[in-house]
């Protein structure tokens, strides 16, 4: 870390921030290694609404807590958030009750990260980076020890172009979006290459892909960035949905690049175009759309990535606001 304000204790791979002389004497008062805390909104006890923010995390910055472009969200089996810090080259891992580590530095040596653009973390506590600035896929231990780092750029199998997120399925399977490549990737835990999905068909061919998630029933979501829609495959790969077009009305896209599905079924949609997010049901059906660009609170600039807990509620990475939102879905 550059950060000269806190010294570092390496903890196999993630770093906490401990107390330099200076704070110990009372130079700051926030603790080391932890979170200052975020900022509560009343919860909502009106009328019924879908999205409702109750908590900000973060601001811009380059200390712990602090985020320079947060661009993708992910959560492990125990609720414990995780955040691709993009601009500052690292991801931070978050607690509930505030506790940060720190994960990596700028540089393209294994175990360094160059623009951290989509995570994941499956149900062992393994953590997958993809990088847009080094145009490959990294896998990270329990302990953010480096499994393996595989990709250069490139089209061909085992490179990439600019990627930009990462869904796993059931079977420990990873579907990449290679937003440069226009298609899905897929790959084994282990990082053997399985195949990808670029469809010859123009219905359902791909335009700089984004955000990708998994579904009830195998199903894959993937937002078409570029042909401002969302597409929804079943396990087989066929296209069973597709949501939106171009335009700002309810229900049409500006740039989708977010997308996940709630504990319903149903998804959600971030656009960066738009500065907002629509929630559909299961079926398609348009349930709400929050519209609201701003950098004050419960305002939006250039949200991506999305990502359910496991109690229901939402976190958004606010991307140009520097922060996480977190939300009620009622």
């Amino acid at each position: 870390m550059a950060d000269n304000r806190y010294d570092f204790l390496e903890i196999d791979g993630w770093a906490r921030p401990q107390k330099s002389e200076a704070e110990a004497e009372g130079a700051l008062a926030s603790a080391p290694g932890t979170l200052a805390m975020p900022l509560k909104l009343p919860r909502h006890h009106g009328a019924r609404t879908d999205f409702r923010p109750v908590e900000v995390i973060g601001e811009f910055g380059r200390g712990v807590g602090q985020f320079n472009m947060p661009t993708a969200l992910a959560v492990d089996t125990k609720g414990v958030l995780y955040v691709a810090d993009s601009y500052n080259h690292r991801v931070q891992r978050i607690t509930a009750d505030g506790e940060v580590d720190v994960l990596g530095e700028r540089g393209v040596e294994p175990g360094r990260l160059l623009l951290p653009a989509g995570i994941a973390v499956d149900r062992s506590g393994c953590l997958y980076v993809v990088e847009q600035g080094s145009h490959r896929l990294q896998k990270f231990g329990p302990t953010g020890k480096v499994v393996y780092a595989i990709g250069t750029q490139g089209r061909n199998a085992m490179q990439f172009s600019s990627p930009r997120a990462i869904a796993i399925d059931p079977q420990h399977h990873l579907y990449i979006t290679d937003t440069g490549n226009h298609r899905v990737v897929s790959y084994t835990g282990q990082g053997k290459y399985r195949g990808q999905l670029d469809s010859a068909r123009s219905s359902d061919r791909l335009n700089r892909p984004a955000g990708i998630a998994m579904g009830p029933n195998g199903l894959l979501a993937v937002a078409d960035t570029w042909h401002h829609r969302v597409i929804v495959y079943d396990a087989a790969g066929k296209l069973v949905m597709c949501l939106g077009e171009q335009g700002d009305d309810p229900g049409q896209f500006d740039q989708p690049t977010g997308v996940v599905f709630d504990l319903d079924g149903g998804i959600i949609v971030s656009e960066v175009g738009n500065n907002r997010l629509q929630k559909f049901t299961s079926q398609g059906i348009l349930q709400e759309c929050w519209d609201a660009t701003g950098t004050a609170v419960g305002a939006l600039s250039s949200p991506s990535s999305l990502v359910v807990m496991p109690e229901g509620d939402l976190y958004l990475a606010d991307t140009l606001n520097h922060r996480v939102l977190r939300i009620e879905l009622w």
